[in-house]
């Protein structure tokens, strides 16, 4: 085999594999708010629907890393491939976002199921997509032979930094400019951008593989601690309550302006981008000080020490506190990370954490 075949994949593999689960995170959370954007003139705008909604998304989420865990600890590497090529083409036929053709609201019946069933009939099948793309994609990065493919969690923070720049992108940019219509084709044209981009990723593990064993890894023998797996539970579950309890606090006090909902999610997302590094500045005994330190600051805030309401100044505060206490727990998780073999494990785990943590608020 030629000096030329084996190093040209492996150098190219990064950047590829970067813009499509980058490509892959920003399309995820920009589907979000664009549906509800589509369907709230029909539904309503009551806190019991955003609190479906939210459901639907977190219960879909979770179901999307549940089929990256099955897919890459059952099947070889091609029928990984074939199978989520496969869903990929069933979600075209679901796009653009829209309204399913003749839905209408029966007011008779149980709003919650109705909200459920028309996110699941308008955006199901591409959310689901999106849902597994980033576990599945790093766990193809783990056998792609490209640098640092024993360790793709570096993968993790350029997803987060797509869900962050779309996230700040939709309310501030594509909705004041763009009709719900136009910022649907939008989104359908990179939904199949992202098609050509986890081709081009399955294709590179998929020619790699036709060379070496195309069975998944191994794991017997070599299982994962339940006390790891409850580490990882914790560290995840306790960012995400944060980030509700703090926005809940934040909004109570000031009053519910949109820009004090999205700012918790921002930084909840950007601590994952800059802990999942490789940069040493993140780690170290500092950061456990640091975080030891605004945690009691903060609590004093939430029990009311300073008074029943939050000024602005202590808002600010307790939202620099929630940011660094997230930002030691994912760069702990990000130093209790597995073997790449347990990747996908990893991060069901840290999904449901993250449901566990909304669920206790």
């Amino acid at each position: 085999m030629s000096v030329t075949e084996t190093t040209a994949p492996t150098r190219l593999a990064p950047l590829v594999f970067t813009i499509t689960i980058f490509l892959s995170a920003s399309l995820l959370f920009f589907v979000q708010p664009l549906f509800a954007k589509i369907v709230l003139p029909v539904i309503g705008g009551s806190p019991a629907v955003w609190t479906t909604a939210m459901l639907f998304f977190q219960t879909v989420l979770l179901g999307g890393y549940i089929y990256a865990h099955v897919s890459t600890r059952y099947l070889a590497v091609p029928m990984q491939l074939a199978v989520h090529m496969g869903i990929w083409a069933l979600a075209l036929f679901f796009l653009p976002p829209a309204l399913p053709e003749g839905w209408t609201l029966d007011p008779q019946a149980p709003i919650a199921l109705q909200t459920l069933g028309l996110f699941a009939l308008g955006v199901g099948v591409p959310f689901a997509l999106l849902s597994s793309n980033a576990p599945l994609i790093q766990s193809w990065y783990a056998r792609s032979g490209g640098i640092s493919a024993d360790d793709p969690y570096f993968l993790y923070g350029a997803s987060n930094l797509g869900s962050l720049l779309a996230l700040m992108a939709f309310p501030l940019l594509a909705e004041p400019m763009f009709g719900a219509s136009d910022i649907a084709r939008g989104f359908a044209i990179g939904f199949v951008a992202l098609g050509l981009g986890l081709a081009s990723c399955g294709g590179m593990v998929f020619g790699r593989s036709r060379r070496m064993d195309t069975a998944p890894p191994q794991t017997d023998g070599d299982t994962v601690a339940l006390s790891s797996i409850l580490y990882w539970l914790v560290l995840a579950f306790v960012p995400s309550s944060l980030m509700l309890a703090v926005t809940a606090k934040v909004t109570t006090d000031i009053g519910a302006i949109p820009l004090v909902w999205v700012i918790p999610l921002a930084l909840y997302l950007l601590t994952f981008v800059l802990a999942f590094s490789q940069r040493q500045f993140f780690s170290g005994m500092w950061l456990t000080l640091l975080s030891q330190l605004l945690a009691a600051a903060a609590l004093c805030l939430f029990v009311g020490v300073t008074g029943d309401h939050l000024s602005l100044i202590e808002s600010g505060f307790l939202i620099l506190s929630f940011f660094v206490l997230a930002l030691w727990s994912h760069r702990r998780l990000y130093e209790a990370r597995p073997a790449a073999r347990h990747l996908t494990l990893f991060y069901v785990t840290m999904s449901v954490g993250g449901a566990l943590g909304g669920l206790f608020n």
